[in-house]
């Protein structure tokens, strides 16, 4: 299963975003993305960086 994109929620300075990983997984990640640089950013794209940064910050 690839990780596919549940929730986004824009603020002006950030995205709240939620990936569901698996059937037992999913993340809540904020991204530090404002509203316009999502204007340019394909689902993929997002999808790949909210689990990214969830990797990143879970490292031991």
């Amino acid at each position: 299963m690839k990780p596919e994109i549940q929730n986004i929620s824009l603020s002006s300075a950030s995205m709240d975003v939620i990936v569901k990983v698996n059937d037992s997984l999913t993340i809540n990640v904020r991204l530090p993305i404002s509203a316009a640089q999502y204007e340019n950013m394909t689902v993929a794209q997002i999808r790949d960086a909210a689990t990214q940064h969830a990797k990143n910050q879970h490292r031991d």
